[in-house]
């Protein structure tokens, strides 16, 4: 899922850099080998810890970056709708909330901005209250985190990414309809 949602994120319109920040060596290996760039996770800081060193990572080399942090569980997502997104946040702090409306599936820095990321139990209301706007659109796949094989199934519907449709073809317990 991880290789098909950075494929989608780095071609879309805007995007100029992309950084996965992980503590999965396997992970950082498999990144590398397609040319994304890694940054190790710090040990046992946590996701939103995470995200700001990548920040830091990323502001550190333009200060005036939009910086947009996304979830890697995105395999159906589109560069089309990521563009889109992009577009309608207008350089302000935003976020796009999972399907369910509890989570948060990307968030965005205003340019030159904190992130300020607040991932975890109802992200997408912890986003909110801190400012960020709510982006809502025509775009399903920048909804469709998995995090249950229901999530799978309605992200199959929408047209899985390359690599999560082969590891799924490999795999044919994962019953995907």
């Amino acid at each position: 899922m991880v290789m098909d949602t950075i494929a989608a994120a780095a071609e879309a319109e805007g995007v100029q850099r992309v950084l996965a920040v992980t503590a999965d060596e396997r992970v950082t290996r498999d990144l590398r080998r397609e040319g994304v760039q890694t940054l190790h996770e710090a040990p046992v800081i946590g996701l939103n810890a995470a995200l700001q060193q990548g920040e830091q990572e990323l502001l550190a080399s333009d200060p005036h970056l939009q910086v947009a942090a996304m979830q890697a569980d995105l395999p159906a997502l589109r560069t089309s709708d990521l563009s889109a997104l992009f577009r309608a946040s207008a350089g302000r702090r935003a976020y796009c909330r999972d399907r369910h409306g509890t989570g948060t599936t990307i968030l965005l820095s205003a340019h030159g901005r904190c992130l300020q990321p607040r991932f975890g139990t109802e992200s997408a209301a912890v986003h909110a209250a801190t400012g960020a706007f709510r982006l809502h659109g025509p775009w399903p796949s920048l909804e469709c985190d998995v995090d249950t094989a229901a999530d799978l199934q309605v992200a199959a519907l929408l047209g899985l990414g390359m690599r999560t449709t082969t590891v799924l073809e490999d795999h044919p317990r994962i019953a995907v309809s």
